[in-house]
């Protein structure tokens, strides 16, 4: 039984693969685009993929915010006073 589903697995696993390499699709765990994106990383993420930002010719980084400016001041109200007033938070 055990030597049964062994050979049904790596007839599965053979299938995949050959249809993979058909479709040209990768089973690698991690691409070569993800490994090279690695690289470009500046700060590493709970999700994991870290953050990557553009860096110009001098050295510094921008990337633009998704927020418009009305939706960060509607955000910025509903900080607690203490939050905004603190001589030791910088916003």
């Amino acid at each position: 039984m055990k030597n049964d589903s062994s050979s049904s697995l790596s007839q599965l696993l053979k299938r995949l693969k050959s249809t993979a390499e058909v479709k040209g699709w990768s089973l690698e765990q991690r691409t070569a685009k993800m490994k090279e994106r690695e690289k470009k990383v500046v700060a590493k993420c709970f999700h994991g993929a870290g953050v990557v930002v553009p860096v110009d010719k001098n050295g510094v980084g921008y990337r633009p915010l998704p927020e418009t400016p009305g939706l960060l001041a509607i955000v910025y109200d509903k900080l607690p006073v203490w939050l905004v007033s603190s001589q030791d938070v910088v916003i």
